[in-house]
């Protein structure tokens, strides 16, 4: 009797020692992390990052909107842009009331970067002087910058939140492939309403952190991770050595159209993912559409071009097969898309734009005139 209480003693404090090894590690590395977590706080807590708030009624770090009332600036060339933030947390100088005046045609302007305005002044942007022009004709008219998201998926969840509570007259889209496509294929879908626009979406090139930074990451199923620095770098310096030790042939030498990528990415971005991505795209921008003119307004798509269809290098047929390949996709599921390639073409090229695909000012023209076309 004595010598099985014995060894049920014995037993129990090897339980107890191995739990609290165990414990002990737990806590050793969680203290390990929590310690790196803060190194990298620190590290990058002057890098200047947009101010960002989830949107209420979605628990995902990626689905986030400037915060209503930011002015700040965003540097380019060491010139610094005014970025005012308005009550709707759109890009404008002036408020907004959450109707539309009567007799005021409003247009919910969505997309990438581009429709943004990265890099660009807000008078230079399209949706500004849009808005301008068409005062000049004496027709009112409010172009709103919703400044939300990079790629359709993303739109989606956000249209979805903005149209019944701005009750637009249009809603207007931006896409450029080079960018939208890659930037879609870190986007899943979880779920589909009755239009056939994503309930849930999880994954993207951007989250937020717990503190409320903007950061680049990979899509791997673990968002809880994702929203931590500690993460990111390790799985960075993972996806570097993959991408070049594994190297994708969508970014060797070979590879005949660009796509962006932030390097570490590129192993991930296989050419499977980036062709499920534009079909994923373009199902989702018929969903929005649906959506859209379901509760009484219009769509128009815009599709911007890439500089690397105006200039002779490896990427130019790629990308503008590309190109022709959204049009002809649009157009097979009656989307209603103004086009602009042509229009830079004859008006200077690769000349309108500062790197791949953001127009400078007088890109930025080119787009207003097309826009206007289509509006007038």
């Amino acid at each position: 009797m004595k010598g099985a209480r014995r060894k049920l003693k014995k037993k129990r404090d090897l339980v107890f020692k191995a739990g609290a090894i165990t414990a002990g590690i737990a806590v050793g590395v969680a203290a390990m992390l929590f310690a790196v977590e803060m190194l990298l706080t620190a590290k990058y807590s002057e890098i200047e990052a947009p101010e960002l708030e989830r949107v209420p009624g979605y628990d995902s770090g990626y689905v986030a909107r400037y915060r209503a009332g930011l002015d700040t600036a965003d540097m380019y060339h060491d010139r610094p842009l005014r970025i005012h933030v308005n009550n709707f947390n759109m890009r404008r100088d002036t408020d907004v009331s959450q109707l539309p005046p009567a007799g005021v045609t409003r247009v919910l302007s969505y997309g990438d970067s581009i429709a943004s305005g990265f890099h660009v002044d807000l008078f230079n942007h399209y949706t500004y002087k849009l808005e301008k022009r068409l005062a000049a004709d004496g027709r009112r008219f409010e172009i709103l910058n919703m400044a939300r998201g990079h790629s359709p998926g993303i739109h989606a969840m956000h249209l979805r939140v903005d149209l019944p509570r701005l009750r637009p007259h249009w809603v207007m889209q931006q896409i450029e492939l080079a960018n939208d496509v890659s930037d879609e294929a870190f986007v899943s879908h979880e779920g589909y309403d009755q239009f056939g626009m994503p309930q849930k979406i999880t994954g993207g090139r951007y989250i937020l952190s717990w503190d409320d930074k903007w950061l680049s990451t990979m899509p791997v199923g673990l968002e809880f991770l994702e929203s931590k620095k500690f993460y990111l770098f390790f799985l960075q310096r993972v996806g570097w050595f993959l991408s070049m030790h594994y190297p994708n042939p969508v970014f060797s030498l070979e590879g005949d159209t660009f796509y962006y990528s932030m390097g570490y990415d590129r192993h991930y971005l296989t050419r499977g993912r980036l062709e499920r991505a534009f079909e994923r795209m373009f199902v989702t921008i018929k969903a929005m559409q649906r959506y859209v003119e379901a509760n009484g307004a219009r769509y128009v798509l815009l599709v911007s071009p890439t500089r690397e269809m105006f200039f002779e290098n490896r990427f130019r047929a790629g990308n503008t097969a590309l190109y022709e390949k959204a049009l002809a996709r649009a157009a097979q599921l009656g989307i209603p898309y103004v086009p602009a390639k042509s229009a830079f073409e004859g008006a200077g090229g690769s000349e309108l734009f500062f790197d791949f695909c953001h127009p400078n000012f007088m890109g930025y023209e080119v787009l207003t005139n097309e826009l206007y076309r289509h509006f007038k």
